[in-house]
């Protein structure tokens, strides 16, 4: 968390500095979680990089061409929204919300005109029954690890969860790694 914060004191003005310091502790007072509240400081920083100006001066022609500059970016090659883009765009318009109207919550402020035509898609998920693990390879797993509970454990909360088997044996490969 002091990486991205110490990132955004070095690369943006102090005015955005300050802007986006109190919005982090708007997000603490809102009890928001450390992990969601350090996608959002990345995400500002990386939006704020793009505009390349004050938030406080941003105008809605801005938030058009940042909209642009983030599907441009962060789309995929058809031009669809991705997951990332997606992110970017709902950081975007809570962000600007509090920005403008002190609130992040939609349901208490709506949005300010200039992020109210900011749409996001949702992204088709790619998962498809093939590649998902089935009971059998689940059960052959299980047996290889014999009696390590903690192995037993990580594989069937990875299946319990959905996890696709390259997902899966990246994790465990990055495990293998570090010990």
């Amino acid at each position: 968390m002091n990486g991205v914060k110490r990132q955004i004191q070095i690369e943006l003005s102090p005015e955005n500095v300050e802007l986006i310091s109190k919005y982090d502790m708007e997000m603490v007072r809102q009890s928001i979680a450390i992990a969601t509240r350090q996608k959002h400081l990345k995400t500002l920083l990386s939006l704020s990089r793009l505009l390349q100006k004050n938030w406080s001066d941003v105008k809605k022609d801005d938030i058009e061409q940042l909209v642009y500059e983030i599907m441009q970016r962060y789309g995929d090659e058809s031009g669809k929204e991705t997951n990332y883009s997606y992110d970017h765009k709902k950081i975007l318009k809570i962000f600007f919300r509090w920005m403008k109207l002190g609130s992040r919550e939609f349901n208490r402020v709506s949005d300010p005109p200039e992020t109210a035509q900011v749409r996001m898609k949702k992204v088709k998920d790619k998962i498809i029954r093939e590649d998902l693990l089935t009971d059998d390879d689940i059960s052959r797993l299980i047996h290889v690890c014999g009696e390590n509970a903690r192995d037993r454990a990580l594989i069937d909360c990875h299946y319990e969860g959905g996890t696709r088997p390259v997902t899966f044996s990246s994790k465990i490969i990055s495990c293998d790694t570090c010990d």
